[in-house]
C-alpha cells in the first residue's frame, strides 16, 4: 500500500497495487478521504501514457458507443492543433483544425499538431483499449466511470520544438479523470466538472489494466 498526504488541501489518497500469478491484470484500488470538516473540491486521475517501443503510427484505440470530443478552449502548441475547437463532437471522426476531419482513434505520425481532448459520455464501468493493429498486442483498461467520468486524450507527437518536449516525445496519453480542463482546479469548478468532497468524506476508486493478446484468443 501507497498513501500520501496534499499539501494544498486535506486530503489522504491510499492506494494498493495487486499482481496475481498467472493473470495478466492489474489492479489498483484508491481511497480517497477528506481529513478535514470543510467540504473541499478535488480533480482526481491517472496519467496513463504510452510511448516506444509500443506506441507508433496506426495503433488504434477504442472505446464504447456513444462517446463524445469535447476540445480544449485552445491550442496547447499554438498556432496548430489537430482539432477544430467547438463541439462537442461524436467520437472518433472530428472536424479537423484547417478544415476536412480528423479520426481521433487512429495515432498519428510524428510530426502532429499537439493536441488535448476530453471525452464524455462513459457508463459506470468506463474502459478503453489501445493495441497495435500489426502486433495484436494492446492494454485493457477499465475504472470506475461514476468516478471518474471523463477521459483526457493528449497527443504530443514532436511538434512542440520548444520547452518541455524540445521535438522528442511521442506520446499519447489517456487518462481517466474526475475532472477538465487541464488548465487545473479553479477551471474544473468553474465549469461545475470538480470532483467535491463533504468534510471527513470518502470516495473509492477501482482501476483495472489487462493485456490483450489477439493471438492467444
Amino acid at each position: 500500500m501507497c498513501t500520501v498526504r496534499t499539501r494544498r488541501l486535506p486530503l489522504l489518497l491510499r492506494k494498493t497495487l495487486r499482481l496475481a500469478s498467472g493473470h495478466p491484470t492489474l489492479l489498483v484500488e484508491e481511497e480517497l478521504i477528506n481529513t478535514g470538516p470543510s467540504d473541499v473540491e478535488a480533480m482526481w486521475g491517472h496519467h496513463i501514457a504510452f510511448g516506444a517501443p509500443f506506441l507508433r503510427e496506426g495503433c488504434r484505440v477504442t472505446l464504447p458507443d456513444g462517446i463524445s470530443v469535447i476540445p480544449h478552449d485552445t491550442a496547447i502548441n499554438p498556432p496548430d492543433r489537430r482539432v477544430s475547437p467547438g463541439g462537442a463532437w461524436d467520437w472518433p471522426r472530428v472536424p479537423a483544425q484547417h478544415g476536412g476531419s480528423v479520426d481521433l482513434s487512429v495515432i498519428p505520425g510524428r510530426g502532429a499538431a499537439s493536441d488535448i481532448v476530453y471525452l464524455a459520455g462513459f457508463g459506470e464501468r468506463a474502459w478503453y483499449e489501445i493495441t497495435d493493429p500489426a502486433l495484436r498486442l494492446g492494454l485493457r483498461v477499465g475504472w470506475d466511470g461514476g468516478v471518474l467520468p471523463y477521459l483526457w486524450l493528449w497527443q504530443e507527437s514532436g511538434a512542440t520544438a520548444g520547452y518541455p518536449w524540445w521535438g522528442q516525445a511521442q506520446v499519447t496519453g489517456l487518462e481517466p479523470f474526475s475532472s477538465y480542463p487541464t488548465s487545473g482546479l479553479a477551471a474544473a469548478a468553474a465549469n461545475g466538472t470538480a470532483l467535491r468532497l463533504p468534510g471527513y468524506a470518502q470516495r473509492e476508486l477501482s482501476v483495472e489494466i489487462t493485456v490483450v493478446d489477439e493471438k492467444a484468443q
